[in-house]
């Protein structure tokens, strides 16, 4: 059933799709009275709809049962320098599939993009399609680009990995396998090039563990699609 954004202030009174979300059930969808849908607030809820009645950017609806999406265990932070092009939308759209929960990018000596360049707006509209793709009802918040030395700074809390090819980067696996208590896990992922030797040491400094990802290099984008796939299966 196809899946769309029906913002949380409209869910009470006469709820309706507006602007790009009524365009697209009405022109590409050709959707008619009487078809049913499934909206949801990017805040957790989620419904079955009727299509009530189409006009020029509006689509009114019937609201069914509300439902509930579960909060997660664990909640997972993204912390990606930014990276190429197009690999940095297919990672946040793997990055939604795995359940993250928020995604910050970085801008760091190695990195394509610095802060004001205008990307957030376009990745959080990538975050909003991947939900409507793989079904989550909670969008992940896409923070702006931030300097590295800043996001140092203001992280110093929650468990705090970094993907690492240093000598004492320990195994993965190890740094998630204690759960207990645990509400938030924040990983840190270079870019191509990977972390200057400077922000390596001041990640590590400020209390970073690094962890060994495997005996490959990966790239950047898979290495951040190989930490979420690990919190996925050890936080299930």
């Amino acid at each position: 059933m196809p899946r769309f954004y029906l913002e949380p202030a409209a869910w009470n009174g006469e709820p309706a799709l507006v602007a790009d979300e009524a365009k697209h059930c009405s022109r590409v969808l050709r959707a008619k009275p009487g078809d049913r849908i499934t909206v949801f607030d990017g805040e957790g809820r989620s419904s079955e709809a009727e299509i009530l009645a189409l006009t020029k950017g509006r689509v009114d609806l019937r609201l069914g049962k509300v439902e509930l999406e579960a909060e997660p265990k664990v909640r997972v932070v993204l912390a990606q320098a930014v990276i190429k092009g197009k690999a940095m939308d297919w990672l946040l759209q793997k990055a939604v599939e795995l359940g993250v929960d928020e995604i910050q990018p970085l801008a760091t000596r190695h990195a394509v993009v610095q802060p004001g360049d205008g990307k957030e707006d376009k990745w959080q509209r990538a975050v909003l399609e991947a939900c409507k793709q793989c079904g989550r009802s909670r969008v992940p918040r896409v923070l702006p680009i931030t300097l590295i030395e800043d996001f140092f700074r203001n992280t110093q809390s929650h468990r705090r990995i970094i993907a690492s090819l240093g000598p004492d980067a320990q195994p993965l696996r190890d740094h998630l396998s204690k759960t207990a208590d645990l509400e938030k896990v924040i990983f840190l992922v270079g870019p191509e090039g990977d972390f200057s030797q400077e922000e390596s040491r001041k990640a590590i400094d400020s209390g970073w563990l690094e962890a060994n990802l495997g005996s490959r290099v990966l790239r950047s984008e898979t290495a951040a699609v190989f930490c979420l796939a690990s919190a996925s299966y050890a936080f299930s």
